[in-house]
């Protein structure tokens, strides 16, 4: 048996991009194998349609083995594509995230974009919004339901229309 996080760690795992979206582990094994022995070959599948997602990897027995795929394949041409070959990087051990600081997309999204809740108007925020009472958002700084009587009252008292 194979130790799979030495394996890792050593550099055995090639990255292979730009894949052909058609392309199977049989192509790679096929086109791979001349370099030396193989233990595995992955190309990750998007979960909806089980497509390629157009890179994959392939894990040689030997690290010189795929040092030398690495070099040969680089920018060759398979399947009407240019190949973008290069030593994967290490998994991090696991329990450790891969992500150091960097953007969160979950947590930071909204307050990077100063999205208020969902039902407050950011227009409003912004002191832009002139829709008034037609408009379809809270003008509740708060982000929760308020009378819309005083938002009305408020943004007639801003309106550039004259008085009659």
């Amino acid at each position: 048996p194979v130790d799979v996080s030495r394996v890792d760690q050593e550099g055995h795992k090639l990255y292979v991009g730009n894949l052909e979206f058609r392309t199977h582990e049989d192509d790679l094994t096929e086109k791979f194998k001349r370099f030396g022995k193989i233990l595995d070959v992955y190309i990750p599948r998007n979960r909806s349609d089980m497509s390629s997602r157009g890179f994959g990897f392939v894990t040689y027995a030997d690290r010189r083995d795929a040092e030398d795929a690495a070099e040969e394949m680089n920018e060759r041409e398979f399947q009407g594509r240019l190949l973008k070959v290069n030593l994967a990087k290490p998994r991090p051990p696991l329990g450790e995230s891969s992500r150091r600081g960097g953007y969160d997309r979950d947590r930071d999204r909204d307050r990077d974009r100063d999205v208020p809740a969902s039902d407050t108007c950011r227009d409003f925020l912004r002191g832009l919004c002139d829709r008034g009472s037609s408009c379809r958002f809270s003008h509740d700084r708060s982000g929760g339901d308020r009378d819309r009587d005083s938002d009305r009252r408020r943004s007639r008292s801003r309106s550039r229309s004259p008085r009659r």
